[in-house]
């Protein structure tokens, strides 16, 4: 029954509604079936007005494809209201089966792409496009749009880390729009930068690696994904990721299935495998600075780095305010921690400078078993990044008096020496006159 969920009345009333269609009870027709499929969860969607409407009257879009894997995909587009005269949403479905099953050499993984078209306005969906395993869904004022694509890309990138199942199916859409003719590669490249831009400066995200361990679910994940895999065809050739990224996205399902998830190694290997040993380095450097590598075995360390063990952590060097200590960062990926004491209220300004380090950044962390939650939310206000010629700085806002510890972090950048040091800022507007980090 696709989405419907039976619990509450609302859930039991629109169960009742659909069992007693005549064309329910006269058995489903495939198109029926599609239908089904995209029913709303009443109990997180309870407009049943709509439902009612989407059981009694539809309207719908179909097509098959035969894939180069030999088998065939059929594709339904379904709205409760009429198309326009000229829409056309199967042909751009068709492309993105076609162009990505020859791109990757991995069968398309399902026979059925079900779509539902929400009219503009309609309360049904709060996105304007979500992708839900069985079935997408795409809002009305998107036809003719690559989110189409993206969407329909999702099929192969679901189940991967975010900045490859967003920047992924970002990237899918921009090769396919390339390969159809709508936008040469480059094109979309110099369009990018925009965006790339923003994140890396603006918001100080260094890398991939730096997103995930920070930023969690965040649009930069679409935009330093697309910009990676980008810089790798450009690096590698076609061919060469086309097979990893088949390769990568067959793991993906693959450790789906058995309950695990597809590691950071694992696409690298994957990547390492199938390019050509006279591109590797070429790979390399470009893996290495927009990603952030691998995560490798970790050299002796001058400071503990694991806010997460207590032991660990306790070890941390102690400063005082005022106070500036030194340090390397010794390895990709390395943490250093200080430990400090705060006062609530007080504003405090943790910098780091240094001469060498591309990928530096600092952070505030609450103690871990006392103040609750890790790190502190860049969101609230509450802080900010800033950064300088010679380094990164925060200006913070303690939310309660205790310890705290400051972390010096290494994203992928060459090993090098720093110096920290934590002062109260006594301006207390000093936080608005700096830009955003």
């Amino acid at each position: 029954m696709g989405s419907i969920a039976t619990d509450g009345p609302d859930g039991l009333n629109n169960l009742k509604r659909l069992v007693r269609q005549s064309w329910f009870i006269d058995g489903l027709t495939d198109e029926e079936a599609a239908l089904i499929t995209i029913l709303p969860n009443p109990t997180e969607y309870p407009f049943t007005e709509q439902y009612a409407a989407l059981l009694q009257s539809r309207f719908t879009q179909t097509g098959t494809i035969e894939t180069s894997s030999g088998h065939e995909v059929a594709i339904w587009v379904i709205k409760d209201a009429q198309f326009s005269r000229k829409a056309d949403w199967v042909t751009p479905i068709r492309d993105a089966v076609r162009v990505l099953e020859e791109f990757l050499d991995a069968p398309f993984p399902t026979t059925d792409i079900i779509v539902e078209v929400v009219a503009e306005g309609s309360p049904w969906y709060p996105l304007g496009a979500s992708y839900y395993v069985t079935y997408v869904t795409i809002g009305e004022e998107h036809y003719g749009s690559g989110v189409i694509l993206h969407e329909t890309a999702h099929y192969y990138f679901n189940f991967h880390p975010n900045w490859l199942k967003e920047g992924g199916a970002d990237f899918a859409e921009s090769y396919i729009e390339a390969q159809v003719g709508i936008q040469a590669i480059k094109d979309r490249y110099a369009d990018l930068q925009a965006e790339y831009t923003y994140c890396t400066e603006e918001q100080a995200i260094e890398n991939i690696m730096h997103l995930n361990r920070h930023y969690s679910y965040d649009h930069c994940s679409y935009y330093l994904g697309e910009n990676l895999l980008l810089s790798i065809l450009d690096a590698i050739g076609e061919d060469a990721l086309g097979a990893a990224l088949g390769e990568i996205i067959l793991l993906g399902r693959e450790k789906y299935l058995t309950g695990d998830s597809i590691t950071e190694q694992a696409i690298y290997d994957a990547f390492v495998k199938h390019t050509p040993p006279d591109l590797h380095n070429a790979f390399q450097t470009v893996y290495n600075t927009l990603h952030g590598g691998p995560n490798l075995p970790n050299p002796p360390d001058d400071h503990p780095d694991d806010i997460h063990t207590e032991v660990i952590a306790k070890a941390a060097k102690q400063i005082a305010i005022g106070e500036s200590v030194s340090g390397d960062l010794d390895y990709q990926f390395d943490t250093d921690l200080f430990a400090f004491e705060a006062e609530k209220g007080v504003t405090y300004r943790v910098a780091v400078a240094h001469d060498a380090l591309r990928a530096a950044s600092v952070w505030v962390y609450e103690d871990y078993w006392g103040n609750g939650p890790l790190p502190s939310d860049r969101a609230s206000g509450a802080w900010r990044t800033v950064r300088t010629p010679s380094g990164p700085q925060a200006f913070w806002v303690a939310p309660a008096s205790g310890r705290y510890y400051a972390g010096v972090e290494n994203f992928g950048g060459h090993s090098g020496s720093y110096t920290l040091t934590i002062t109260v800022e006594e301006d207390s507007n000093a936080m608005a006159s700096q830009g955003d980090g």
